[in-house]
């Protein structure tokens, strides 16, 4: 699933990249779509993976997931809106960083607990 989702966003960006060189019959929302909806497969796939290697949810995912799903959402309102390709990109982009960013400052120490709890 995750390889599938990363296969997909690479085509997304393609897209993305086609419609800025104005080879593309797509409207700008649908391009940021092409982007976007990828890249939500691609979080929802790993946090999924993640949750089951770890045998429990972990509720603070449910926070870095609503971020970064609200970016995702947000990246495609931007370029509905009119929103140059950088802009939107970069809203993109943020979701991503954004989940990296959470996990490393608090999420990790929710996987040190539930290590211990495993006895790993």
């Amino acid at each position: 699933m995750v390889f599938g989702c990363l296969v997909a966003v690479g085509a997304g960006l393609d897209v993305a990249a086609l419609a800025s060189e104005g080879h593309a019959e797509l409207d700008t929302t649908a391009v940021a779509a092409a982007v976007a909806i990828p890249v939500a497969a691609l979080l929802l796939a790993i946090f999924t993976q993640y949750s089951l290697l770890m045998g429990a949810f972990d509720t603070f995912h449910l926070l870095l997931v609503a971020t970064a799903l609200a970016l995702l959402a947000a990246s495609v309102g931007a370029a509905g809106g009119g929103a140059p390709l950088w802009a939107w990109l970069g809203l993109v982009v943020a979701a991503p960083v954004a989940v990296i960013v959470g996990f490393e400052t608090i999420g990790h120490r929710h996987q040190q607990a539930r290590l211990g709890e495993l006895g790993a």
